[in-house]
This record gives C-alpha cells, sequence and structure tokens, in this order.
C-alpha cells in the first residue's frame, strides 16, 4: 500500500511540473524586456551575440523586423487586417537591412529565436496562414527604417 501511495504522489509530482512548463513555454504574450525596446531579451541577447560585429544600424535594423515578428507570434486574436498590418513591419524591417547592407542575409535566425514555444508557433503559423494563396508585395525599397540611419 505505501509503495502505491508513493507511485501516486510521484505521478501527481509528475504532472504537476509538465503543467507548470507547458505553462511557462506556451505563453505567447509575456516576455522580458529590461531595456524598453520592445525585443524580448532573449532574442536581443542572440542578436547581439550574433550580429553585435555589424553596425549599430544594422542591429537596430533587426530589433526593427524582430518587434514585427514578435506581434506576429503573439497576438492570439489576429485578425487578417492586422496580419496585413504586421507583414507590413516586417517588409519595413527587411527593406531597412536592406537599405543599410544590401549583401546582409540573417538566414532565418531570428524567425527560430523568436518563434521558440508552441503557443508562438501556433499563433504565427495562423498568422502566416492569412496570406496562403496570395502574392505579396515586394520588400520596399529606399529607407523604411523606424530609427534615424547614421
Amino acid at each position: 500500500m505505501k509503495s502505491k501511495n508513493f507511485r501516486i504522489m510521484g505521478v501527481a509530482v509528475l504532472l504537476t511540473a509538465v503543467a507548470a512548463w507547458y505553462w511557462t513555454s506556451s505563453r505567447a504574450d509575456s516576455f522580458e524586456d529590461a531595456n524598453g525596446n520592445g525585443v524580448r531579451d532573449d532574442v536581443e541577447a542572440k542578436i547581439l551575440e550574433k550580429y553585435g560585429n555589424h553596425s549599430e544600424n544594422m542591429v537596430k535594423a533587426l530589433f526593427q523586423r524582430t518587434r514585427a515578428m514578435q506581434k506576429a507570434s503573439s497576438e492570439a486574436d489576429m485578425t487578417k487586417e492586422r496580419a496585413y498590418q504586421i507583414a507590413d513591419e516586417m517588409d519595413k524591417g527587411r527593406g531597412c537591412q536592406i537599405f543599410i547592407d544590401n549583401h546582409f542575409d540573417e538566414d532565418m535566425d531570428i524567425e527560430e529565436w523568436v518563434v521558440n514555444t508552441y503557443a508562438r508557433a501556433r499563433i504565427y503559423n495562423r498568422f502566416n496562414a492569412f496570406f496562403s494563396g496570395t502574392m505579396l508585395s515586394e520588400t520596399p525599397e529606399g529607407n523604411t527604417c523606424d530609427f534615424e540611419v547614421q
């Protein structure tokens, strides 16, 4: 009988731990942003680690695109109109990157870093579904940066 109680307690503890992990790892709408720049701290750290040797303008352009991608992977009640607004912001972020350095390519790193939980992936897939079967515009030309380029 004592062994059975220990197994039941063990299963209860395990289920509680799994539920806690799922809750914390599946939240798409909350994140730490210690410096208030709108970029999740975990993603900012990865951008600075990998791309910190690039110009300050390029890092700011990556942050611009990241902020838009975070919206695309966190706004659970997104409408089609909102999805198109966010896509426009993402395009402007990419346009800013091209404006600063036409040969720069971040190899989809940001998407991998931003869309890193089940909940975020589910929302991001819904965001992308709004564009299924449609032709999107080309990346805008010129300065589409949301900051003053130095």
